[in-house]
């Protein structure tokens, strides 16, 4: 491998490297806003009524025994 080779692909090499690292920026940055987007979608609902019911396990378990 000539000289010339070998520095042609050390510089695709940190070209690739920069790429990589800014896909990795830039998965994170989405990840933190569609994390965000998720817990304000998440919260109105909430607020709305229309979340998950919370169940208290003492209640299941009182009902539970109030029929048998």
């Amino acid at each position: 491998m000539s000289a010339g080779a070998l520095g042609e692909a050390e510089r695709t090499l940190e070209r690739l490297r920069e790429a990589q690292a800014a896909e990795a920026d830039a998965a994170e940055a989405l990840a933190g806003l569609e994390a965000e987007a998720a817990s304000g979608i998440e919260a109105a609902l909430d607020a709305a009524g229309y979340g998950r019911p919370r169940t208290d396990p003492r209640t299941v378990l009182d009902r539970l025994r109030a029929q048998a």
